[in-house]
């Protein structure tokens, strides 16, 4: 009986919230007056300080606050869909761990409009709104529709990060922060109760070679750095399946991941560092790979153009530091595409190095048909290939590569068993680091590779 009366209580809140909505989106701000369980300031642009590695295409927004021990309370977030080709909400504990999730296709939907994420679509010129609830994980059991859990203890205090992503690539205009409102639970009832309380996030600080030159940096970074092998001096590229639970954990996404060689760094401290840890390599300053591209929805007319049939929903190929920056991202809607003369099969090249003064190398890399990628400064350069919900039966599903254990990197054992190639094929990028000079003469002897794509084809 008490189960149903919270459920009736959630449903008939939505309602009564559904029906007293303003138009806020008409109304200046002087006209407004925000009510004291109005949360919404909360939110935070959640940059690479909080979110590790992000992605060039997606924005972030987080809200961390802390819930005291007993306490059940519920948030309601409001907003209208994004145009973007996903959207989340995710939880985590204190320590970034995960806790739970909620995708796009599974938010509520104020009629009567429908969610546009769900297939076949409803086509509206007006853009649906969405109302989900998050609430104490002790009411798990009212899991349905647009409702994630948060933690619940009664013997201490919890701490919980909400983040809310958009990924959008072709518009990056700032996303519409979700309105948050806040309730707890008395006894059955559902009433308004203070925005619980910020909790800001405390870093640990990572290990050499970076503590003191980057204040910034976190111990995940550190952990990924120790993950991924360093490159081989034969100078072959190859990915790696390795444990992300230090990428940010969305349940949506898998990784796999290469190290780039270390180039002396300008900085004569850093430099100097990166001496002392043994991590440079002159095994070349270019680095060039091919892959094979798998199908998703075009990002230009997302959602309507999910079919759920695509290989995946998103895909993307970032060039990161250890110190969790990203640099730049490669994406479809970037992609210069070739194509199997054979096959009709796309394909990619992608170029990373560094752009120098005249960008010469970038414009020969795209003359050629190539992507290109630029170095900069980075330290531990890390290319992080990332797929967003996969299908199962794809053949280039992350998830089929044996993953990396750990004592593979630490002690320095034979990691060919894991190369990414031997379980996805041509999905996974595979290349080889060489010089500038060797790149200019012959694209790093990798020409006859490329002798089965055609080149310059508009973009899919």
């Amino acid at each position: 009986m008490q189960f149903l009366q919270i459920i009736k209580t959630l449903v008939l809140s939505i309602i009564i919230y559904g029906s007293c909505r303003t138009t806020l989106a008409a109304a200046s701000s002087s006209e407004v007056t925000q009510s004291f369980n109005d949360c919404t300031e909360k939110w935070r642009l959640a940059t690479w300080k909080i979110v590790p590695f992000p992605d060039t295409s997606a924005q972030y927004l987080s809200y961390q606050f802390s819930i005291s021990k007993g306490k059940k309370i519920a948030l309601a977030f409001e907003s209208k869909f994004s145009k973007g080709i996903y959207s989340s909400f995710v939880t985590y504990d204190e320590k970034e761990n995960f806790l739970s999730s909620l995708l796009d296709i599974q938010f509520k939907v104020l009629p009567p409009l429908r969610n546009p994420f769900v297939v076949p679509h409803f086509i509206s010129k007006e853009r649906s709104t969405f109302v989900n609830w998050a609430v104490s994980e002790n009411l798990k059991e009212a899991n349905g529709k647009g409702v994630f859990t948060l933690p619940y203890s009664k013997d201490s205090d919890s701490v919980v990060d909400i983040w809310f992503r958009v990924y959008n690539e072709i518009d990056l205009t700032p996303v519409q922060h979700p309105k948050i409102t806040a309730y707890e639970f008395d006894g059955n009832r559902l009433v308004a109760a203070n925005c619980p309380p910020l909790k800001e996030k405390e870093y640990s600080i990572a290990t050499e070679p970076f503590v003191k030159v980057f204040p910034y940096i976190r111990q995940p970074a550190a952990n990924v750095e120790a993950k991924v092998p360093m490159p081989t001096e034969t100078g072959a590229i190859h990915f790696f399946f390795p444990d992300s639970s230090s990428l940010g954990g969305n349940p949506h996404v898998r990784y796999a991941a290469a190290r780039l060689p270390s180039l002396a760094h300008r900085n004569p401290l850093i430099r100097m560092r990166q001496k002392s840890k043994g991590i440079i390599q002159n095994i070349g300053e270019v680095s060039i790979l091919k892959f094979k591209i798998p199908t998703s929805p075009d990002p230009a007319h997302a959602p309507d153009s999910i079919t759920g049939k695509e290989d995946v929903r998103y895909w993307s190929i970032c060039l990161s530091d250890a110190d969790t920056r990203t640099s730049d991202c490669l994406s479809l809607s970037k992609t210069r595409i070739m194509k199997n003369k054979k096959t009709g099969e796309p394909y990619a090249v992608l170029v990373v190095a560094p752009l120098g003064n005249d960008d010469q190398i970038k414009k020969i890399a795209e003359a050629r048909g190539y992507n290109f990628l630029d170095r900069a400064s980075t330290i531990v350069p890390i290319l992080f290939y990332r797929q967003m919900l996969a299908r199962s039966d794809f053949k280039g599903n992350i998830d089929k590569i044996k993953p990396l254990p750990i004592e593979v990197v630490r002690e320095n054992k034979d990691a060919i068993p894991y190369y990414a190639e031997k379980y996805i094929g041509e999905y996974a990028p595979t290349g080889r680091h060489c010089h500038l000079e060797d790149f200019l003469r012959n694209s790093c002897e990798m020409e006859t590779l490329f002798a089965g794509l055609e080149k310059n084809i508009p973009k899919l």
